[in-house]
């Protein structure tokens, strides 16, 4: 049964012939009654403040779930992103490795290629230069026997105008004959 201060102040006693001092009585009941009131007073206050507690303790419980809860997600997240990292990383290095190697296989290909070319261009440097030393000598040939040629007609021609003038005929005929050989000579170099 609760008592209230109020019911404690309004609380009346009977009277009897040797019974307590009124005044006495009365004010123990109004100390009492004061003190219980302080003593309601100061548990509601602590009730509240317990419910007050207590619901900032839920609030406390429910973030610390949520923190455990993010941390769980994010050392989960970590993970993941640590294994996707990790595997585009290995990807990113086998594609550069293909990558090496088609650019190495393309470059020894084409040194392959230059080099074949190189080697194409001094088999036709070679020839060319066969060739043309061929044609020299060819003209070389025919320019020391035009020499010798050369030789034998002024030998002819200083033999004839060393005999004496009555011997020479026609010196005119003589020099258009040495001409028609001349030219004669001209158009077999030209067929050669």
């Amino acid at each position: 049964m609760d008592i209230t201060p109020l019911e404690i102040k309004k609380q009346e006693f009977k009277k009897s012939l040797k019974g307590y001092d009124i005044n006495e009585v009365t004010t123990f009941l109004n100390t009492v009654s004061e003190q219980l009131e302080e003593l309601l007073k100061e548990n509601y206050s602590l009730k509240e403040e317990i419910e007050n507690l207590s619901k900032e303790l839920e609030r406390y419980r429910n973030l610390e779930r949520t923190l455990q809860e993010t941390l769980t997600s994010a050392t989960k997240s970590s993970s993941e992103l640590r294994a996707n990292a990790l595997k585009e990383a290995e990807l990113i290095k086998k594609n550069a490795q293909l990558e090496a190697e088609a650019y190495l296989q393309s470059s020894k290909e084409e040194l392959n290629n230059l080099k074949n070319e190189i080697k194409s261009l001094i088999t036709l440097k070679n020839n060319f230069l066969s060739r043309f030393r061929g044609i020299l000598e060819s003209y070389f040939k025919t320019l020391d026997q035009e020499v010798v040629e050369h030789k034998i007609e002024v030998n002819e021609i200083n033999k004839v105008l060393r005999e004496q003038p009555e011997k020479i005929i026609n010196l005119g005929s003589l020099f258009s004959q040495i001409k028609k050989e001349g030219e004669n000579d001209g158009e077999n170099k030209k067929d050669i």
